[in-house]
């Protein structure tokens, strides 16, 4: 038996390298389903808040914001992005209701579902939305809540109104939040 070279013992353990890196199992991707589905504009600030958590939350949000790009097509990552993007692009899709699904279905890339639908539904600006919210605070009554949970539903559409509604110029002026901080507390008593 022949002694080796050092240069071949650098090739040798390179080798043994790649492939123990090679036979690594592959992370399974868990995404958990989402407590609700888009139904349109009126559902789209909670569900979309929703799936970026989930995805932030698996490190996977490089594929609704684009960030993770697509390898070339002969480069080694390739494989388990594709895998993984094929993961949250169908994780995406079942979390839309079939109507709403079947608009972004043969769209190929998560980022650019998500990007259809946030000019879909998003609406910031969207007067129809604000329209809407302001009819919703207006209908709400405490009825059987209790205080508790009639004030978190205020403060839910004021949050979705104040998301939809297009800022004003006097919105950094101190005076216009204490007023509207008054009017809140009227809508409340």
């Amino acid at each position: 038996m022949s002694k080796l070279n050092p240069d071949d013992v650098v090739v040798l353990m390179r080798a043994f390298k790649m492939s123990a890196s090679e036979s690594k199992p592959k992370q399974k991707i868990e995404l958990p389903p989402i407590d609700m589905k888009l139904e349109g504009p009126a559902t789209y600030l909670s569900w979309s808040r929703r799936v970026r958590y989930t995805l932030e939350g698996k490190g996977l949000e490089g594929y609704l914001t684009g960030e993770k790009e697509e390898p070339s097509q002969n480069a080694p990552e390739r494989a388990e992005w594709k895998s993984t993007h094929m993961q949250v692009y169908i994780w995406l899709l079942s979390s839309l209701t079939s109507g709403i699904a079947s608009t972004v279905d043969g769209i190929a890339k998560v980022h650019d579902v998500w990007e259809k639908l946030r000019r879909t539904y998003d609406g910031a600006g969207n007067n129809l939305r604000v329209y809407q919210i302001k009819r919703e605070i207006s209908a709400l009554v405490q009825g059987e809540k209790t205080v508790q949970e009639y004030a978190i539903e205020l403060d839910r559409l004021w949050l979705d109104q104040g998301h939809f509604r297009v800022r004003r110029r006097c919105c950094t002026d101190p005076i216009c939040s204490e007023i509207e901080m008054e009017d809140r507390v009227m809508v409340f008593l």
